[in-house]
This record gives C-alpha cells, sequence and structure tokens, in this order.
C-alpha cells in the first residue's frame, strides 16, 4: 500500500482499492496520511490530482457524482480550495 495524497474522479470503468469498488461518476479524496491499494481489475480511466493537500488536511471522500441531477455538483470545500465537477 502506498501513501495516497490524491483526489480522483471515475471517468470509465471501475476503480478499487480495499475500501471498495467505484463505477463512474465516483469522487474520491484521499488526504495526507491515508494509505491504500488501488487497482482496476478490468480496467479504469480516472482523473487524478496528486499531491496538492495542505499537510495538515485530514478530510477523506467519497460522492457518488453520477447519483447527482445537478449539472454543477460541489465535491470539497475549506479555507483554501473549492472543488466541483459539472456534468
Amino acid at each position: 500500500m502506498g501513501e495516497a495524497h490524491e483526489e480522483y474522479l471515475v471517468l470509465e470503468g471501475v476503480f478499487q482499492d480495499e475500501k471498495g469498488d467505484f463505477p463512474v461518476g465516483t469522487y474520491v479524496r484521499n488526504p495526507p496520511t491515508s494509505r491504500h491499494a488501488p487497482a482496476a481489475a478490468q480496467g479504469a480511466t480516472i482523473l487524478v490530482k496528486l499531491h496538492q493537500f495542505d499537510p495538515k488536511d485530514r478530510a477523506q471522500l467519497w460522492i457518488d457524482t453520477a447519483a447527482s441531477a445537478d449539472d454543477l455538483v460541489p465535491l470539497f470545500e475549506d479555507r483554501q480550495e473549492q472543488v466541483s465537477v459539472e456534468t
């Protein structure tokens, strides 16, 4: 398992780790100190941002953006950033 420090959005396929399967539209946020063992048994395409976290950030999230009927889906917000996806 490696340190995560990442956020990603699953664009195609199913991405996985020990917490479960993440299908298309899933947003995952793994802050500093989190760990996981990523995989994609059947293949997956993800959009990923690496190592952009404040070292003190500990907010870990899993959001199914496909479940939202809104065109703009808020994902995360703190005093330094606001993350959303527009469908």
